[in-house]
């Protein structure tokens, strides 16, 4: 970061946002139970921008966001600790880099989303204590009991598909 500092001083300064943005969100999920998707994947996205200017054109991000999922409500750093994971266990470990997605969507009374990265599976779990994952899990266990899942599957051969269901009705919004 130094030398972007030197280099483009401008981008420098919206790095330094972001990181600011971030870390703020990162203390205040200490504090609530809770926070809005729409919270939530601003939070992704800064951790993201951090992350295009390590890989620059080896990251490439997507989203598809259901606008009526973004006042949902979810535990805090869940969708940012599994957007970290895609970047450390897939795009990180690939010459050419990758994709991670994030797609949204309110069905059958749910949140669904779906976080997607380019990768292997067996990268996921190589090497990896995958305490992050259970953590995420044993939060919304005590949150929703058993009306909450995350999953992480292959999605076909060189992707990772890491998906949390929460129910809506729970969550204060209509199913």
């Amino acid at each position: 970061m130094r030398e972007l500092i030197d280099e483009d001083g401008d981008r420098a300064k919206q790095v330094i946002d972001h990181l600011s943005a971030l870390l703020r969100y990162t203390l205040r999920a200490d504090r609530v139970e809770t926070v809005s998707l729409k919270e939530e994947l601003e939070a992704v996205e800064d951790y993201l921008t951090l992350e295009k200017v390590r890989f620059e054109e080896r990251l490439r991000t997507r989203f598809d966001i259901d606008p009526q999922s973004l006042e949902a409500r979810l535990p805090p750093m869940l969708l940012q600790t599994l957007a970290e994971n895609g970047v450390k266990h897939g795009i990180a470990r690939l010459p050419a880099g990758g994709e991670l997605a994030v797609v949204t969507q309110t069905l059958e009374g749910n949140l669904r989303v779906e976080i997607t990265n380019s990768g292997k599976l067996s990268d996921v779990t190589e090497g990896s204590s995958a305490v992050g994952l259970d953590n995420a899990r044993e939060r919304l266990r005590l949150m929703y009991g058993d009306s909450a899942s995350l999953t992480l599957a292959a999605a076909g051969e060189s992707k990772v598909r890491a998906e949390v269901v929460i129910p809506l009705r729970s969550n204060g919004l209509p199913s």
